[in-house]
C-alpha cells in the first residue's frame, strides 16, 4: 500500500538522485522522478531495478511540449502527489555586462518558466492530496539584498523570480492547505556545482577566498537535511525562504562581567518579545520585565505560531523555556544576580571559577584560565549545542578590554573555530573601552589589541560598541526625555546594546520573506571576510528608559529611516565623514510600507556609499507582537568609521608598547628573551589591526575589488 507519493524533478544526479534514493528507502513511499536523458541515467536505472517504488519519466524542463507530455505520463502513474520537489536548474556565469541574450533566456526558461509550467500541469494531482507540500529548490544567489560581488546575474535573477513566484503561490493557495516554500540547498559539492564555482573564481578572483570559507555539503548531506526539512514542514512555514537545514538555532556565550550584564538585558528583551516570563513560562497576555517591571504582551488569541522562540530558547519537557546560553565568569556576583532575577536560566549552563577572584583585568589571566579549564568550558558549551537540532550560529557577548571577557573570549574564539570550523557561524557583540578618558585599567590597550587579533582571525562578523558613543547616546536620551539616568550596571548602555542586538535577529525569530537566516543578513552586511566589523545605531525610543514618553511616539517609519542616518545615534564613535559599504535598517513594529518607501528614497540621497557596491538602504519591517511600546529603529551598517576607531586603539597601544610599559604583566618570566617574545606577539597583533584599517581605507576606492 502506498503511504505517500513524492515527485522530484532532476532525479538522475546530484541532490535530486540522493533525494530519490532517500525517500525510496520506505517501501510504502512511491517516488516519481524525471530525467532529460533517461536512457543514459545509469544510476537511476539501476536504482529503479532494485526499488519497485521508484519510477521515472522523460522530461526536458525547457520544452513546453515535453512538460505536457511528462505531466500526462505522471498522471498515469499516480492519482495524487503528496510532496512536490522542483529540483531542475541551469547555471552558467558571465559578468553581467557581458552576459549574452541567450544566457538570460535559458536561465529564465529553465529556472522559472519550466518550473512554474510543470507545477501548473501537475497542480490537479497535488490538490488531491491532504499533504500538499511544495518545495522549489532555489538559491541564496536570488537574494536582492546580497552585497557579495558574485558574477552570475542571469542565474541570480532567475532564482529571485522563482522565489517571488513561490511566495505568491503560497498566498494564492494557502487557503487550500498548501505549504509552498523556496529553499536554499547550501553550497553543495556536485560536479556541476564545482564547475560553476571554478568559473566564478575565474570571473571574479577577488572572491576566491570567500568561496573557500563557505561550508561545503556533499549531495548526500544536503539530501538528508532536505528530507528532514520536508518531513517537518508546517503550514505556517508557507511562503518563507528557508535554509536547507530548516532552522537557524543560535547558542549564546556570555563571558565576563560586561558580557553577562549585557547578556542579561539581551535575554530580558527576547523574553518580552516572545511573551516569556522570567521563570520560562509563555503567556498569552504578558511577559514581565525583570529590569523595570514594565509589562508587555499580546492579546489573548494572537497567533503565536508566527514566531520561533525555539531558535534562541530551549523548550523543556514541562513546556518551560530556557535561554540557549552559556554564562562564564571568574567571580560569581554578576551571574548570581542574573540567575536570581531570571530563574529560567539553566543552572547547568554556568561556569564560575572555584577561586572566585576574577582575572584582575588581565587578558593573559583570562586566556590562561580558558586553556587550563578547556574541558570544563567545552563540556558546558557542547551540552547546550547538542540540544539543537540544527545549530547554525554561535554568538559571543564580551568586553575586549578586560580579563575574563577578553581573555576567555579570545580563547573560546580560537577553540570553537577549531572545533566547528566553517560549519557554523561565529558572531560577536564586542564592547570597546573609552578612547577619550582615562581608565583604571592601565593595560586595557594591550588587552584590546590581543582580543582584536582573535576577532579578526576567527569571527564571521563583529558588531562594535564603544563606551564613549554609548554614553553619548544615553546622555541624549536622558536630556530629550527628562528622565533620570539609570545608574545600575544592568541598565543604561547595556540596555542599548541589548536592544540593538535583539533587533538584528528579529527577522529570524519572526520570519518573513527576507532576512530570515543569519546567512542572508551577513551576506548583506559583510561583502568580504576582511570587512566584517559592523556599527549599530538606535533611535531614541521609550523602551530604552523604561517609561512612556509621548513625544517619542510621534516618529513614524519615514522619520526613523532618516533619523538613524545621524551619526549621533551610532554606538561607536564617528569622528570623520562616513562612507557606507552596506546598510540594514530595522524598523520593529513598522506598519506603513508607503512611509518606509518614502524614507528609503530620501535616505539614498543623503548616504554616501563606496563606489563599487550597490547604493541601497535595505529595510527590515520587524515584528513586535508581544511587546508594547513605540516603533523601534535600529540601523546596522558596515562603514568606514571602523578605520578611525581602530586607529585610536593602535595609538593607545603604541603609548604603552613603545616604552615596554607593563609588559611584565604578560610575561612568564623577567628575562629579555621572554619580553622579546611577548613584544613580537604584540607586534603581530598590531599588524593585523593595521591590515583591517588599510582594508577599510582602501575599500573607499573604485578599484578596491580589482586590487584584491
Amino acid at each position: 500500500m502506498t503511504k505517500q507519493t513524492i515527485f522530484i524533478t532532476g532525479g538522475n544526479r546530484g541532490i535530486g538522485y540522493e533525494l530519490v534514493e532517500l525517500f525510496s528507502k520506505d517501501p510504502e513511499t512511491s517516488v516519481i522522478t524525471t530525467s532529460r536523458f533517461p536512457e543514459s541515467a545509469t544510476k537511476l536505472q539501476e536504482l529503479a531495478k532494485t526499488k519497485p517504488n521508484v519510477q521515472f519519466v522523460k522530461l526536458d524542463i525547457a520544452s513546453e511540449e515535453s512538460i505536457k507530455s511528462a505531466a500526462a505520463e505522471i498522471a498515469k502513474l499516480t492519482s495524487q502527489i503528496d510532496v512536490y520537489i522542483s529540483n531542475s536548474a541551469y547555471m552558467y556565469s558571465y559578468k553581467t555586462s557581458q552576459t549574452p541574450r541567450e544566457s538570460w533566456l535559458t536561465h529564465y526558461t529553465v529556472n522559472v518558466l519550466g518550473a512554474v509550467q510543470l507545477f501548473q500541469e501537475l497542480l490537479p494531482l497535488v490538490r488531491k492530496s491532504d499533504v500538499k507540500k511544495v518545495v522549489f529548490i532555489s538559491s541564496a544567489a536570488g537574494s536582492l539584498s546580497s552585497n557579495l560581488p558574485t558574477p552570475g546575474s542571469a542565474y541570480g535573477q532567475s532564482k529571485a523570480a522563482l522565489n517571488f513566484t513561490a511566495h505568491d503561490l503560497a498566498k494564492e493557495l494557502g487557503s487550500e492547505g498548501f505549504t509552498i516554500v523556496p529553499i536554499h540547498p547550501g553550497v553543495v559539492s556536485t560536479e556541476k556545482g564545482a564547475e560553476a564555482m571554478e568559473r566564478i573564481k575565474v570571473l571574479s578572483p577577488q572572491i576566491a577566498d570567500i568561496i573557500g570559507t563557505l561550508p561545503k555539503l556533499t549531495p548526500q548531506e544536503c539530501a538528508v537535511a532536505l528530507q528532514k526539512l520536508v518531513d517537518n514542514l508546517k503550514p505556517e512555514d508557507s511562503g518563507k525562504f528557508l535554509n536547507f537545514d530548516g532552522s537557524d538555532e543560535t547558542v549564546t556565550i556570555q563571558a565576563g562581567q560586561c558580557g553577562n550584564q549585557v547578556g542579561f538585558q539581551y535575554w530580558n528583551q527576547l523574553a518580552q518579545e516572545h511573551a516569556i516570563s522570567v521563570d520560562g513560562e509563555r503567556s498569552d497576555f504578558s511577559a514581565q520585565s525583570v529590569s523595570d517591571g514594565v509589562s508587555a504582551g499580546a492579546p489573548n488569541g494572537q497567533n503565536k505560531k508566527s514566531d520561533h522562540p525555539e531558535l534562541f530558547f530551549h523548550q523543556t519537557s514541562n513546556n518551560r523555556y530556557t535561554p540557549r546560553s552559556v554564562m562564564i565568569d571568574l567571580e560569581p556576583s554578576v551571574i548570581t544576580k542574573c540567575t536570581n532575577l531570571m530563574p529560567m536560566i539553566n543552572p547547568r549552563n554556568l561556569h564560575v571559577s572555584q577561586q572566585g577572584n576574577g582575572a584582575g583585568n588581565n587578558w593573559l589571566n583570562g586566556y590562561s584560565y580558558g586553556s587550563q579549564y578547556e574541558d570544563d568550558l567545552l563540556n558546558v558549551i557542547d551540552r547546550e549545542c547538542d540540544k539543537c537540532d540544527n545549530l547554525n550560529n554561535l554568538q559571543l557577548f564580551h568586553s575586549v578590554a578586560g580579563g575574563t571577557g577578553a581573555g576567555i573570549g579570545s580563547f573560546l574564539l580560537e577553540t570553537l573555530n577549531d572545533r566547528y570550523g566553517s560549519k557554523k557561524l561565529m558572531n560577536t557583540f564586542s564592547i570597546f573601552p573609552s578612547s577619550e578618558g582615562t581608565s583604571d585599567v592601565v593595560v586595557q590597550p594591550y588587552n584590546t589589541m590581543l582580543t582584536l587579533k582573535r576577532l579578526i582571525d576567527f569571527s564571521d562578523a563583529t558588531v562594535v560598541f564603544d563606551n564613549d558613543a554609548l554614553t553619548g547616546v544615553e546622555n541624549m536620551i536622558v536630556k530629550n526625555t527628562g528622565s533620570d539616568r539609570a545608574t545600575s550596571a544592568f541598565h543604561g548602555p547595556n540596555k542599548l546594546i541589548a536592544m540593538a542586538s535583539a533587533s538584528i535577529s528579529n527577522p529570524i525569530r519572526f520570519p518573513g520573506y527576507m532576512y530570515s537566516s543569519h546567512e542572508s543578513i551577513l551576506s548583506t552586511l559583510v561583502p568580504t571576510p576582511d570587512l566584517k566589523f559592523l556599527s549599530a545605531a538606535i533611535a531614541p525610543v521609550s523602551e530604552i528608559v523604561g517609561d512612556n514618553f509621548t513625544r517619542l511616539h510621534t516618529m513614524n517609519e519615514y522619520d526613523l529611516v532618516l533619523e538613524l542616518l545621524d551619526d549621533k545615534y551610532k554606538m561607536n564613535r564617528v569622528s570623520e565623514p562616513v562612507n557606507y559599504i552596506a546598510m540594514l535598517t530595522y524598523l520593529i513594529g513598522a506598519e506603513s510600507q508607503a512611509e518606509i518607501r518614502k524614507g528609503i528614497i530620501k535616505a539614498q540621497t543623503r548616504v554616501q556609499f563606496v563606489p563599487w557596491t550597490s547604493s541601497s538602504v535595505h529595510v527590515v519591517s520587524g515584528h513586535k507582537p508581544y511587546s508594547a511600546g513605540s516603533l523601534i529603529g535600529v540601523q546596522v551598517s558596515n562603514n568606514s568609521s571602523i578605520a578611525s576607531m581602530f586607529t585610536k586603539v593602535v595609538k593607545q597601544f603604541d603609548r604603552l608598547a613603545q616604552r615596554g610599559a607593563y609588559i611584565n604583566n604578560y610575561t612568564e618570566s623577567n628575562d629579555a628573551a621572554e619580553r622579546a617574545r611577548v613584544l613580537d606577539i604584540f607586534a603581530e597583533c598590531k599588524e593585523s589591526v593595521l591590515g583591517v584599517i588599510d582594508e577599510y581605507r582602501a575599500c573607499q576606492d573604485l578599484s578596491y575589488l580589482d586590487d584584491a
